[in-house]
């Protein structure tokens, strides 16, 4: 090996300086929204937030729900797919820590199950 290079096994890697960005915040998540095209993916992510003033107008009165749009996420195919495996892999994580986190669609059977449960059977009144 020549004096002054450097061999490939200890080449040195570029320096990385984590900093946050002045608008850096923490949000929690309601939802998102989004899909993709040829070249990239986007994503909506909004939080879900209570109208206190249509709550505040009495008891009979629907609550009201908005939507608050925070970021738009622009990501290239591959950055994608990267997040959803990191995404899934965390998911794994947690269900073998934590148990089964249910899907929305599982969490409204069991609603129709438990509302009809609750209903009076028709031979009570007959």
């Amino acid at each position: 090996m020549e004096p002054g290079s450097v061999h490939k096994k200890h080449a040195q890697l570029p320096r990385l300086v984590v900093e946050k960005s002045p608008d850096y915040k923490t949000i929690f998540v309601g939802g998102v929204y989004g899909g993709h095209r040829p070249d990239h993916f986007e994503v909506l992510v909004h939080s879900t937030e209570l109208e206190p003033e249509t709550t505040l107008q009495g008891p009979h009165q629907k609550p009201t729900y908005k939507h608050v749009f925070h970021v738009r996420l622009v990501m290239t195919p591959l950055q994608a797919k990267s997040i959803a495996e990191w995404l899934m892999r965390h998911v794994r994580e947690y269900e073998e820590t934590f148990g089964k986190i249910r899907s929305p669609e599982e969490m409204r059977r069991e609603e129709k199950v438990v509302a009809r449960d609750l209903l009076p059977s028709s031979s009570m009144y007959g």
